[in-house]
């Protein structure tokens, strides 16, 4: 008897790894809030916007981790 199905023939373990994270929210943010962000650092660290992307590239990475 053939087995007819639309999922794909895969192992297993394939089709448990996909659904473990099936249901994680990404979590990010907008590139209007970035630009804000670093507009305001910029304004604090006297116009180097160098610094004010390293801050909040930083403060993103730190954000992560804390989730």
């Amino acid at each position: 008897m053939t087995n007819y199905s639309n999922l794909p023939a895969v192992e297993k373990d394939q089709t448990k790894q996909y659904f473990e994270n099936y249901f994680v929210t990404e979590r990010g943010v907008s590139q209007n809030f970035y630009d804000a962000a670093i507009g305001f650092f910029e304004q604090q660290t006297n116009g180097n916007a160098e610094a004010a992307a390293n801050i909040v590239a930083r403060s993103e990475e730190h954000t992560s981790e804390l989730q």
